[in-house]
């Protein structure tokens, strides 16, 4: 009996020999075998299945704790899953073969923000990659720009960028013809809001630390900006 885990696998096993002959002794062998790894890289520590050559950690943002995310799924299970004790662990990498990691999470709340969901590994001899996702972004952003008398700002285009987290990546901004947007990939935290018409059509905004999922900021209006036209 064999049994693969994504911490540890273990084995069972019996052995009987019989005698050629009636004075030969019966040789009856029990063997149990348990076998797991402590792997590290990058600053990261995490519990496998032993490694005989490479392998990767999977290791979520602190804003996925306790979210479902598995790695390369096959049918109805998966080959490192994240879970109680922590990371995930491919210890199957062979030295210098490419792999793509597929990582999956079927019951990730709205809002939150996994990033790729395939990655690359390039292991080198007897080597450990991180492969980190997520980016702490758990906040959809919807509103509706107008300006300062009112008038949708229609069909423009701009960014709203973090004040409070610098290292994150702008996120781009589209309105419709009533000027309504909708924003993924933001943070709780003050940001300022910018439309590439005009450099002076920018704004403030502050998303409060308990949201997550989709918030709602009703009509902002742009300070200093009259008219529609002033973007065309």
């Amino acid at each position: 009996m064999r049994y693969n885990g994504y911490r540890g696998e273990a084995s069972l096993s019996q052995d009987i020999t019989t005698p050629g002959t009636a004075a030969g002794n019966v040789d009856d062998r029990t063997s149990i075998r348990f076998g797991t790894a402590l792997v590290y890289a990058d600053g990261q520590l995490a519990l496998s299945r032993p490694v005989h050559d490479s392998f990767a950690i999977i290791a979520p943002h602190p804003t996925l704790k306790g979210q479902d995310i598995g790695v390369d799924p096959v049918q109805d299970s998966y080959a490192a899953r994240v879970g109680r004790f922590g990371p995930a662990v491919l210890p199957d990498l062979n030295s210098y073969l490419v792999r793509n990691v597929a990582i999956d999470a079927p019951n990730l709340p709205v809002g939150y923000e996994l990033g790729s969901d395939v990655y690359t590994v390039r292991p080198t001899y007897k080597s450990g990659t991180v492969i980190r996702v997520g980016s702490g972004a758990t906040v959809i952003l919807e509103g509706i720009l107008a300006t300062a008398d009112g008038t949708p700002v229609s069909l423009q285009e701009g960014e709203i960028v973090s004040l409070t987290d610098p290292q994150m990546k702008p996120a781009a901004l589209f309105t419709n013809k009533r000027g309504k947007f909708s924003v993924e990939g933001l943070k709780p935290g003050k940001h300022v809001l910018r439309l590439f018409a005009d450099p002076h059509a920018t704004l403030q905004l502050d998303i409060p630390k308990d949201k997550a999922g989709i918030y709602n900021i009703g009509t902002m209006k742009l300070p200093g900006i009259a008219k529609l036209g002033a973007f065309n």
